[in-house]
């Protein structure tokens, strides 16, 4: 194992150096912002969206869904947040429906209002 090869200081600079030269790799592949994109399947889907826009000021958009094992067709939200916003997301989502599905995913490269643009329609400045 590595630890028989090398002393314990030297273990630890190397897995702080990886972890630190992965953090520059993935900043330079993806970019600074990544965000969060959350597909939501819930009965109470319209009191979610609600409370989302009006408390995050965050867009939803809805899709038409078919349950391919229920064989109904129900409506699914997508949204997209900042990643520092998830636990209020999910916090919300719990609220209205502590059985809503959730899913959640790192989404890349987001673009326009509320993340590269202002509530003016204008470029935010990094």
């Amino acid at each position: 194992s590595l630890i028989t090869y090398l002393h314990y200081r030297e273990a630890m600079y190397t897995l702080v150096a990886v972890f630190v030269g992965s953090r520059v790799v993935d900043f330079l592949q993806e970019g600074a912002y990544t965000a969060r994109g959350a597909f939501i399947i819930s009965d109470k889907h319209d009191e979610i969206a609600e409370k989302i826009m009006k408390q995050m000021d965050r867009g939803v958009t809805v899709f038409r869904g078919h349950g391919m094992f229920t064989k109904q067709d129900r409506d699914v939200l997508y949204c997209v947040v900042g990643k520092h916003e998830v636990s209020r997301l999910k916090g919300i989502i719990h609220s209205v429906d502590p059985h809503a599905f959730v899913s959640m995913m790192e989404v890349h490269d987001v673009l326009g209002e509320g993340f590269t643009l202002d509530e003016n329609k204008q470029p935010i400045e990094d």
